[in-house]
């Protein structure tokens, strides 16, 4: 029935609606032609002063004198604009029906057949009017305070996490820089102490030689000996007698004892290199060992920091706690299952950059340009998207390298093949490239056929690209926290170059040393 009385408020409207301004007949006036318009519209069509005029819908004559009100018109189309505001007032889409009521239990407007179903039936309901006057001051008083918090809001909370993150960066470097000093004096370390025990050997290969040398002479002069004594016994007397004394002296040098195998010095050298070895493989030893107490320690203290707040706390954070103990352990796995890659310094490669791509001297740093640059044309050049290649590709082997992105966006980082499309734009070239990309709207997206958004906490800085050739892998990682960010698994049958992409003068793309 409400439908029904819609429609023909509808109709009404349609009836009553002046034909030159389009709105309800207002102060309506009828020509000779029976036509009626708004008495101001046809004023206005008339002129001033008044002349004949055409009707606006017959083309008739229209005199000014001629012009009758049509005061029951104008009551008829005042009916018709109540029964449009009546039509106008929101409905209740089940119903049909005015939205008069409202259900403070649920809070939403009601029409009357809602307020007698089962959902409302038993709910404190108020007229629409009534409850919207009390509902607009408490908003209001809400505003109020509302406005007030936000003029008195002044938070400070940011100080207290850039002075840890301060701490945070500070330590970390320190730790850093405490590493590589470290591995630099062990291996200055490790060169002098092998440079001795090669010193050593050396000189142990000469006395060898020298002993087997001196072995192999005395057994031949023996032989010597002993056959031409036995061919001079039986000898007449003086030919025995003409040459004896040589062949006693002969008997004397062989008497004479042989030279030590090995020195005595080089012996003591030995000995004292051997103890030398064994008390530097103590002391690492014995320094991997309270390293990795300290890390053990620092972990139990965590744990039990964590099951002290579990006993006071809410047995939900039993779950999240289990959860986030191991979570520190995954940077130094993902650190160790990567150390026997091949580090590689990567350059850009002129020749393949866009024309609209500013590369550093060193060829390290991509920015993008005000402009299109007049460049070589070469077969090489990326000219269909603002991108371009590493200078050494890949063919085999694991490897990885490590660049940082300004605080802008739009930018893309990761590998393509060599037969990627240069003329083409980047989502038709987008098959042959693996990529991590933040968009303009800050998105980061996993770059391949077919894009996926990824959903990140963190902003990224730093970042490692790692590439298997053979096991068709290619990982980023956030380097701050070694954490993985994505993973692609591919099947490569070319050779595979970094790649890099840029659009926006607010950023830059910069290759670690």
């Amino acid at each position: 029935m409400a439908r029904a009385v819609l429609a023909l408020g509808d109709s009404l409207q349609a009836e009553v609606t002046c034909p030159i301004c389009l709105e309800l007949l207002s102060e309506p006036v009828i020509t000779e032609c029976g036509h009626n318009f708004c008495g101001s519209c046809l004023t206005a069509v008339l002129g001033v002063p008044p002349r004949p005029a055409d009707c606006p819908q017959c083309r008739a004559t229209v005199v000014p004198g001629s012009l009758r009100p049509n005061r029951s018109l104008g009551a008829v189309a005042g009916l018709a604009g109540t029964l449009g505001d009546e039509a106008r007032r929101p409905r209740c889409p089940a119903h049909g029906e005015a939205l008069g009521l409202f259900c403070e239990s649920c809070r939403i407007p009601l029409c009357p057949l809602c307020r007698e179903g089962p959902p409302h039936r038993h709910h404190c309901a108020r007229p629409a009017e009534e409850a919207a006057g009390e509902l607009r001051e408490t908003l209001q008083s809400n505003l109020v305070f509302l406005q007030k918090e936000k003029e008195e809001f002044n938070p400070n909370g940011e100080k207290k996490s850039d002075d840890l993150l301060e701490k945070v960066t500070s330590e970390r470097q320190r730790l850093r820089d405490t590493f590589e000093q470290l591995q630099k004096f062990l291996q200055e370390q490790e060169g002098t102490l092998l440079a001795r025990l090669d010193q050593a050997h050396g000189e142990l290969t000469r006395e060898r030689r020298e002993y087997v040398s001196s072995v192999s002479e005395r057994k031949s002069l023996l032989d010597t000996l002993i056959a031409e004594i036995e061919k001079k016994r039986d000898q007449p007397v003086v030919e025995f007698l003409m040459d004896v004394g040589k062949t006693l002296s002969s008997c004397e040098a062989a008497k004479v004892p042989l030279p030590e195998p090995v020195s005595p010095e080089l012996q003591r050298t030995v000995k004292n290199l051997s103890e030398l070895s064994q008390l530097v493989l103590g002391a690492v030893a014995k320094f991997k060992d309270g390293l990795c107490w300290i890390l053990e320690m620092w972990e139990l203290g965590r744990e039990l920091h964590f099951w002290l707040a579990v006993l006071m706390g809410s047995r939900k954070d039993v779950t999240r706690g289990k959860r986030l103990m191991h979570l520190p352990f995954l940077p130094l796995v993902n650190l160790l299952s990567e150390m026997d890659r091949e580090r590689v310094k990567v350059t850009l490669d002129p020749e393949t950059a866009s024309p609209y791509l500013i590369l550093s001297k060193d060829r390290r740093t991509l920015r993008l340009g005000e402009r299109q640059q007049t460049l070589r044309d070469t077969p090489k050049r990326f000219t269909g998207s603002p991108s371009v290649l590493g200078s050494q590709g890949f063919t085999t082997g694991r490897h990885y390298w490590e660049l940082e992105v300004g605080s802008g966006d739009s930018w893309a980082v990761g590998v393509a093949l060599e037969s990627v499309q240069r003329a083409d734009s980047l989502l038709m070239a987008m098959g042959k490239i693996w990529a991590l990309r933040l968009d303009w709207n800050r998105q980061y997206t996993a770059l391949h056929m077919p894009p996926a958004p990824l959903a990140l906490q963190d902003k990224l800085r730093r970042i490692r690209v790692h590439l298997d050739y053979e096991a068709g892998e290619v990982t980023f990682y956030n380097v701050e926290n070694m954490m993985q960010i994505l993973q692609y698994k591919a099947s490569f049958t070319e050779k595979v170059f970094p790649y890099f992409w840029l659009w926006s003068r607010e950023t830059y793309i910069q290759l670690c040393a």
